[in-house]
């Protein structure tokens, strides 16, 4: 990890983008600390089918995966999950501790759930297309009891990061999908597919290293979770071993030419609107 936080650091710089990314990984070690969600009764289809959830019960201990995240950038501090402290019920499934999804989840994102009254979120169009969506995304269970995301900096001896992940605004996002196009060649190694804000960071970046597709997942476009992010801020999620290539990758990429030391003086207009994210 320290060669990779060396050459991190560079890269930082050359992006003129100051916060630090996060690594994301699973481990059956509970963190000390850190910022997390209310414990709450695991959920399991097994549970709702025979009506033992009760969900109005367990409003008032819902909370956002990235709420918890933000708070860790914001702390520079570690954000963790588990089956029995995951924040909503999307964020269960994405995180993968509830598999399969509840059924409730497809209704409660489309068009609501059947005899409640309430309108659902309108995020996709029927439940058949969530299950669609629910089927694509799904990346099997969770490996390990706890997903933990921390600053790459506070990764200790023999922790190692699956997915690193960047919260950015567009000018530095456009740096980094230019290193990641020169260093795969391939003009379709981001993704930006449906999803919550957790989908996007943990479930869609799993899926595709399941099934070895050398993928970053652009995400944050969720609209509840925007109240978590800064203005026109969003999120780049990278398998561990494609950030190796891009950092490897940097001397040769557009990265120290004109062209982007031009889009460099945006991000630092930026900075000036926005502040503090960007030089």
């Amino acid at each position: 990890m320290q060669t990779i936080m060396r050459e991190t650091e560079k890269l930082l710089e050359t992006l003129g983008y100051v916060e630090e990314p996060m690594g994301l990984f699973f481990t059956d070690q509970q963190p000390e600390g850190g910022y997390h969600p209310k414990e709450n009764t695991p959920l399991t289809r097994e549970r709702e089918e025979a009506g033992q959830i009760d969900f109005a019960g367990m409003r008032d201990k819902w909370s956002c995966i990235l709420g918890h995240i933000r708070l860790a950038r914001k702390k520079r501090d570690t954000a963790w999950f588990a089956a029995d402290h995951y924040g909503c019920m999307g964020g269960s499934f994405f995180a993968g501790f509830t598999n399969p999804a509840l059924e409730r989840n497809a209704y409660f994102v489309s068009t609501g759930i059947p005899g409640s009254g309430q309108r659902g979120e309108r995020y996709m169009p029927s439940p058949e297309a969530m299950h669609v969506f629910l089927a694509d995304c799904d990346a099997g269970p969770a490996p390990a009891k706890y997903c933990v995301v921390k600053p790459l900096s506070l990764f200790t001896e023999g922790e190692e990061p699956l997915v690193i992940l960047f919260f950015a605004r567009p000018e530095a996002l456009f740096g980094l999908t230019a290193l990641l196009w020169f260093t795969t060649g391939k003009t379709d190694s981001i993704a930006f597919p449906f999803g919550a804000g957790c989908t996007n960071i943990i479930s869609w970046p799993l899926r595709f290293m399941r099934d070895g597709e050398d993928k970053a997942v652009l995400g944050a476009a969720d609209l509840s979770c925007r109240k978590f992010m800064q203005p026109d801020e969003m999120s780049l999620a990278i398998p561990l071993d494609l950030y190796r290539r891009m950092l490897a990758a940097v001397p040769e990429s557009a990265l120290p030419d004109k062209s982007w030391d031009e889009v460099r003086k945006k991000a630092a207009r930026s900075a000036a609107v926005w502040g503090k994210t960007e030089k």
